[in-house]
């Protein structure tokens, strides 16, 4: 099976590679002039106006940095009184955000006289060592792009008191910075990398004196780009909920720094904001935090919090999200997220999980059920097994997942984790009463291969104190098993960090208890329900261990598995 495997996923491998090797090329012959987008000078002669970063910045860590000891990527980096851009590579993760400048929010926060200083000695350092770099970290359209917004958002501190010569100099790097996302921004791959682009763009028209002509076209190609990805539900075209976060912490000050500056705001740009914000309510579950789909982790409450503090709409959260390809239900203090949505396509798709109807569940302001989700600080080196089917709260068949990403050869190489093999053919539907909502929803990502269909229905009532479920196992015409040999499941049930588990004497329960002490039974009549060791990825200092339910069958002979997850009252 395995051969058969291969060769049906090579003609689609093939496709991939040469639409990349297309636009690799392209991107090599690409020569566009500077003056296509209006940019009217190679060197900017003054910046007139720096936007509002809206995270929160720390003065205590600009202390840090002028001692030397900086923490980014998840890693404290002690440079021993050196530059960090002279120390060489710390791993992916912390260059990524060193190269990005956004952590110059906390030295523009610092009253200490020396920050302004601070600044232009390491932005002189990054400009002397790395403005020919051909580095991919230094130079991918990610990080130039936060750099050159990094450095906007922050020039009022860079420039203060500033040396002639140091001030032309910035002021190189920044034209630099123009031309460069100008220059790449034809070929970006699509999704956040050309969202980014665009946005920078549109920083440096409204910052830098002499773009009047630019900020038309800018602002008119940016609102293009957003009707594009982002969804009329709100959501992003990669499926990633953080992406929404990441978005609107660019899109918010630059909408008022467009306002400021007395222009229009582009039409799709603010229909993208009226959409993404109540998008963003849609995906926080009951503890705050965002679902875990798609290439989401952990997500700082504060920026959350920023966020809705500059939201103008401050609407409801949606009822749906079908555009996305997620079911929301909430009754009483429960609120249950639940993947219903095909995967995404090509360059898209690099971050995708294989989660197809996982769901995450949570009960007043505690999660219980949850996925794996990313971690903060992946690289590109690790194997991701946090985007296999297995790290998520759904049917997993024969330790396979329901989507492919991990090519071998050549071919994994030069694809970089994009889905090459995904035909779910999802369908979902929901029914809402009074006192109940039920959502019932199938996909096929194990039809090729193994010639089943996995569908999901989720009952969640009495007050959102129970949640029932049961998860159905046929061919793709519904038809039954019986000759189907290739049929071993095991159902993931993960569950929050912060839950203790145990099973019961009957072994086909789990007691679970919250934080609070909130008491929450697991069970499946007629099957052996196990405790095991899971890992959440997605934790705010890196992974941790944690456990998940687990519940094994012969589908072919035991087609259905319901079970119930019920809240015990106290006595």
């Amino acid at each position: 099976m395995q051969d058969v495997m291969s060769v049906l996923d090579k003609p689609q491998l093939a496709g991939l590679a040469i639409s990349k090797g297309y636009r690799r090329t392209i991107r090599v012959l690409n020569t566009v002039s500077t003056s296509l987008m209006g940019f009217s000078s190679l060197i900017p002669e003054r910046i007139v106006l720096a936007p509002t970063d809206i995270r929160t910045a720390d003065p205590m860590l600009a202390l840090e940095f002028y001692h030397g000891r900086y923490v980014l990527g998840g890693k404290l980096v002690e440079t021993g009184g050196k530059s960090p851009f002279i120390i060489g590579s710390q791993g992916e993760a912390w260059d990524r955000e060193l190269h990005a400048f956004e952590w110059l929010r906390h030295l523009s926060a610092s009253t200490d006289q020396l920050s302004p200083t601070h600044a232009r000695v390491l932005i002189g350092d990054w400009i002397d060592l790395h403005r020919k770099s051909t580095s991919p970290t230094v130079w991918n359209l990610e990080t130039a792009s936060r750099r050159l917004i990094a450095w906007l958002c922050n020039s009022v501190l860079i420039t203060s008191n500033a040396e002639h010569d140091f001030y032309r100099q910035f002021m190189r790097s920044l034209g630099a910075h123009v031309r460069f996302l100008l220059r790449e921004v034809a070929t970006a791959a699509d999704g956040m990398p050309r969202l980014y682009t665009y946005i920078a763009l549109a920083y440096a028209s409204v910052c830098l004196e002499g773009q009047a002509n630019s900020l038309e076209h800018t602002r008119t190609r940016l609102g293009q780009v957003l009707d594009h990805q982002i969804w009329p539900d709100g959501g992003h075209i990669s499926r990633n909920p953080a992406s929404i976060v990441d978005t609107l912490l660019l899109l918010l000050p630059l909408k008022h720094a467009i306002l400021a500056s007395q222009h229009e705001l582009p039409a799709g740009m603010m229909q993208a904001l009226d959409r993404m914000v109540p998008a963003l309510r849609y995906f926080r579950l009951g503890d705050g935090h965002l679902a875990r789909f798609n290439g989401t982790g952990y997500v700082e409450q504060d920026l959350l919090a920023a966020i809705m503090r500059l939201d103008d709409v401050a609407g409801a959260p949606l009822l749906d999200a079908v555009h996305s390809g997620y079911q929301r239900m909430a009754i009483g203090e429960a609120v249950l997220l639940m993947d219903t949505g095909d995967t995404p396509k090509g360059e898209l798709s690099t971050e995708a999980h294989a989660g197809c109807l996982s769901f995450e569940f949570s009960f007043g302001p505690e999660c219980i059920i949850t996925n794996c989700g990313s971690p903060r600080f992946a690289t590109s080196r690790e194997k991701p097994a946090w985007r296999s089917s297995a790290a998520h709260s759904t049917a997993v068949l024969n330790d396979s997942s329901s989507c492919k990403f991990e090519a071998s050869g050549t071919f994994g190489r030069y694809l970089g984790g994009q889905v090459y093999s995904a035909n779910l053919k999802t369908e979902s539907a929901r029914d809402d009463g009074s006192d109940y909502s039920a959502i019932s929803a199938a996909h096929h990502g194990y039809v090729r291969d193994f010639g089943i269909r996995h569908q999901r229905n989720l009952i969640l009532d009495e007050n959102g104190q129970r949640l029932s479920g049961n998860d159905w196992f046929s061919t793709a015409t519904k038809g039954d098993l019986r000759n189907t040999t290739k049929d071993a499941c095991t159902l993931h049930f993960h569950l929050a960090p912060e839950i203790k588990a145990s099973r019961t004497s009957d072994g086909s329960s789990c007691l679970l208890q919250t934080r609070s002490g909130e008491e929450w039974i697991f069970s499946a009549p007629d099957f052996d329900v196990s405790l095991e060791e899971s890992v959440f990825f997605a934790g705010i200092a890196g992974s941790v261990p944690t456990w998940q339910i687990v519940i094994r069958a012969r589908v072919a002979k035991t087609p259905e598995i319901q079970w119930v997850l019920q809240r015990l009252q106290n006595a």
